[in-house]
């Protein structure tokens, strides 16, 4: 007996969704070659529908055999590869608009399937990943499968994903950078938190990343300016150095730069009442103390210096003045700094004004005004320095040996085990808590 394409269809369709939706699709993974003969059977509009509808436990099938990575801890390499495969078939049968909405379609705990996924991959220590080469296979593969998902997501719905819009998540950028920086990873968890950090960051709209940069924390400072804190913490960190681990930090940092306009970056050095520019003045004093060897290589490649040049540049005249008016007297309130140590800052400090500042040139001699008038005003003249010198007075305003002299080594080079002022950890880096901002 022949039977009708229709009828060839509803036995397709048959055929899927005993497969897809069977009980213990956890341990028997259905053959991809098979689901792909089938679908090739059935329209696109009902593979559509079909990818939305959900089982008993209100999971649609792509987020259904994502999970399985998390349930499942004994897949084999064969079982990964399997899976990996069969949600590659389904995620490409997927039109974008079917994808954008499986992203935000089943709930965990009042939370979107996706960010319960991530979140379950951050999570994963560095002992995790090593405890067993099965279990180091299962998380990449798992890494790989939700690369996937974002390959195919508009960036409509990438950008509602970053910013959290649905209030249905937490800002999964801010726990990404955290997690490398500041967990303890194996190099190859590092590459793929970094990869699905950079596909995020490549698939948000420049306005979201900029909505997102600049959201503030607890700490009083944006999601950006934390960041560079972060990095900061990283490069002269005095142990356990990680040079690899900077490196892929430094690449994302570059990432959010090139999505955010240079107008907008100015207002790094603005924020918290005009005092955001204390994370310059924290690379300032970094770099005049070498204070660590290990990242020698990056301070010279001056990436640092490369923002630092992208943040100076849209600045104007009366926001520089802004940022003068209190300069002086934070300087001065830091107890930890000799007066040479402030003399020195604000000099570098006006030295990056006027290399990066795009003044026009009435306004640059003011700006040299202005330092003058600092300069004469907080700092003592050059006679008397040298006055003081000569008499070879034992006098901490021309001693920098003072600042944390209790954590100078017999080479010279100056730990952070204390902090002053100016290197609080606890206030320029990025804050634990993802999921409220101040």
């Amino acid at each position: 007996m022949l039977h009708s394409p229709i009828d060839n269809q509803k036995g397709t369709r048959k055929l899927l969704v005993d497969l897809l939706f069977k009980k213990g699709y956890c341990l028997c993974i259905p053959d991809p070659n098979l689901i792909k003969l089938q679908l090739e059977q059935v329209r696109s509009s009902w593979i559509q529908r079909f990818l939305l509808s959900k089982n008993t436990l209100e999971f649609s099938v792509v987020p259904m055999f994502m999970l399985i990575f998390i349930k499942n801890k004994c897949l084999t390499a064969d079982q990964n590869k399997q899976l990996l495969e069969l949600i590659e078939i389904l995620i490409s049968q997927a039109e974008v608009d079917t994808i954008d909405q499986i992203f935000f379609a089943s709930n965990i705990q009042q939370m979107a399937w996706i960010y319960n996924q991530l979140a379950e991959l951050i999570s994963f220590t560095l002992e995790d990943f090593v405890s067993s080469d099965k279990n180091s296979k299962r998380i990449m593969t798992m890494a790989a499968a939700i690369e996937l998902l974002f390959n195919k997501a508009s960036l409509f719905t990438v950008t509602k994903f970053t910013l959290n819009t649905e209030n249905n998540g937490f800002n999964i950028l801010h726990k990404l950078f955290y997690s490398i920086a500041y967990e303890s990873l194996h190099p190859t968890q590092i590459i793929y938190l970094s990869a699905i950090s950079k596909k995020i960051i490549a698939k948000t709209t420049n306005f979201g990343i900029e909505t997102l940069s600049f959201q503030i924390q607890r700490n009083g400072f944006s999601f950006i300016w934390s960041v560079l804190g972060t990095w900061l913490q990283l490069v002269f960190e005095p142990v356990n150095s990680n040079q690899f681990k900077v490196n892929h930090y430094t690449n994302l940092i570059n990432c959010l730069f090139k999505k955010i306009h240079v107008e907008k970056l100015s207002s790094i050095l603005l924020e918290n009442e005009a005092k955001g520019y204390i994370i310059i003045l924290r690379y300032l004093f970094f770099q005049q103390f070498r204070f660590n060897p290990f990242h020698y290589d990056l301070r010279e490649s001056c990436h640092f210096k490369r923002w630092c040049q992208k943040i100076f540049s849209a600045l104007s005249l009366q926001e520089i003045e802004l940022i003068l008016n209190n300069l002086s007297l934070l300087l001065s309130n830091d107890s930890h700094l000799s007066q040479n140590d402030r003399q020195q800052l604000m000099q570098n400090f006006f030295t990056y004004l006027l290399e990066f500042c795009h003044l026009q040139p009435l306004e640059m001699t003011r700006l040299r005004e202005l330092q003058e008038q600092l300069e004469d005003r907080f700092f003592p003249s050059n006679e008397v320095i040298k006055f003081f010198k000569q008499l070879r007075v034992c006098c901490s305003f021309f001693n920098p040996a003072k600042l944390l002299s209790s954590n100078r080594s017999k080479k010279g080079e100056i730990f952070l085990y204390e902090s002053n002022d100016l290197l609080i950890p606890e206030c320029a880096r990025l804050n634990t808590n993802y999921l409220t901002m101040k």
